[in-house]
């Protein structure tokens, strides 16, 4: 349900940070991660993992299959984003504003996975010199096959005894609502 509920805040107030839990967590999430990733919206899962000395002592731990793997399914979570991230302590700075700046570029979500004794390393690094996130813009279209798609959809329009135009969540995430609506 949180995912849920994160890709509603995503719809009306922008990009908000949804949290799990590995495995079953994870799992649970990702059918509304997908419906985000349809809807082109930013959401940011954060998922904890085990932490660095369980996995390091192969420990069995909850939420696992028991079987020394600690991320049997960070490539389902990952399918469902457009970019990720697993957090360590000399690449947690550039990791986080990597997957930040691409959320918000590509507006669409991102996994960020977070061992949970993270918190208490100290972290190596300093930020990085990089764009502020406002000016971050999305990712732009290859112009000629955008061409192609707008040629296409016109011929069918062209071809069509009635048009009737359903606009979607697309219009307000690509900043187009004037245009649609001054169109009505």
């Amino acid at each position: 349900m949180a995912a849920y509920a994160a890709d509603g805040y995503a719809r009306i107030n922008g990009a908000p940070i949804l949290s799990a839990t590995y495995g079953v967590g994870e799992l649970s999430a990702i059918n509304g991660v997908m419906g985000a990733k349809s809807q082109r919206l930013p959401v940011f899962h954060i998922v904890g993992a085990p932490s660095t000395q369980i996995q390091r002592q192969n420990l069995i731990t909850h939420h696992t299959l028991g079987d020394g793997v600690y991320n049997n399914f960070r490539s389902l979570l990952e399918a469902a984003c457009c970019v990720s991230a697993y957090l360590t302590p000399d690449k947690a700075i550039e990791e986080m504003e990597r997957v930040i700046r691409e959320a918000l570029r590509l507006s669409a979500p991102a996994c960020i996975t977070v061992p949970m004794d993270l918190g208490k390393m100290p972290i190596i690094g300093k930020s990085i010199k990089g764009s502020p996130l406002a000016e971050i813009t999305r990712a732009r279209s290859d112009p000629a096959s955008l061409e192609a798609a707008i040629e296409f959809v016109l011929e069918k329009i062209k071809a069509a005894n009635r048009v009737i135009a359903l606009p979607t969540q697309f219009a307000a995430n690509f900043g187009a609502l004037e245009g649609v609506c001054n169109s009505c």
